[in-house]
């Protein structure tokens, strides 16, 4: 008999908070990646796969209606989310040399976008992306104007 190292019975609950549309859709948006979130630091690291394998039967037998678009979609969702989950940690560990905030944030990303499709991780971080986007580009203008007017002191 297989036994598996974590207690589904909470990260159930957390996941029982989710909403979805009036199509049974899930709602690809930051309260959902909250969720997730939670669902996942309820989840012993460095799961294998056979152990994510359970994790995703799990959730799935765990909606009410297993044939929905949700029903299909939130295991793959859950298991690519803890993976990204995972993967960051790692990355923040090996690339502690970076030196900008811009390198780390255009990283961060990328895997998100590897790890959930473009799709879902612009729905999901989108506001957030665009908002440390503006907040680059501002740093950038204010650092050429402060050389512009060194320059000109000079």
């Amino acid at each position: 008999m297989q036994q598996w190292h974590f207690n589904y019975a909470e990260t159930e609950q957390i996941l029982a908070k989710i909403k979805l549309n009036s199509r049974g859709e899930l709602l690809l948006n930051s309260g959902l990646a909250k969720i997730l979130t939670k669902a996942i630091e309820s989840l012993p690291e460095n799961m294998n796969d056979k152990a994510l394998q359970r994790l995703a039967f799990l959730v799935s037998k765990g909606l009410p209606d297993q044939d929905t678009a949700a029903g299909a979609k939130l295991p793959i969702l859950l298991i690519n989310y803890y993976q990204l989950h995972y993967a960051e940690k790692e990355q923040l560990k090996t690339t502690a040399k970076l030196t900008t905030f811009q390198e780390k944030f255009l990283d961060k990303v990328e895997l998100q976008n590897h790890y959930l499709g473009k799709d879902v991780a612009t729905q999901f971080f989108g506001k957030q992306r665009s908002i440390t986007r503006y907040l680059l580009e501002r740093r950038e203008i204010r650092l050429k104007t402060n050389k512009k007017r060194e320059s000109i002191d000079a």
